[in-house]
């Protein structure tokens, strides 16, 4: 248990510090590249779910889209965190 925190908390340091120095892809970015066909059907879909539900806010623009638009260097720190604190308190 103590080798997989000093693990992470090094991969933690090293994903927090290369935020402010690298420049990287955003999630969205990355999910084009692979399969644009799907992104834009998770979109469609997001739109009909929002359609029928006659929301007042755009679901796709206000929740989805930054999501997407988060650099994967900060979602994998964010990912790291978590996943340092589920081992940490276990």
């Amino acid at each position: 248990m103590v080798i997989i925190n000093i693990f992470l908390i090094n991969f933690y340091i090293i994903l927090l510090l290369s935020n402010f120095f690298i420049e990287t892809y955003s999630i969205g970015e990355i999910w084009k590249n692979i399969h644009i066909n799907s992104l834009i059907g998770f979109q469609k879909s997001i739109e009909k779910l929002e359609f029928n539900n006659n929301l007042d806010f755009n679901i796709w623009y206000n929740i989805v889209l930054p999501i997407l638009e988060t650099p994967i260097l900060l979602f994998l720190t964010i990912i790291s965190t978590l996943a340092f604190l589920f081992f940490r308190y276990k």
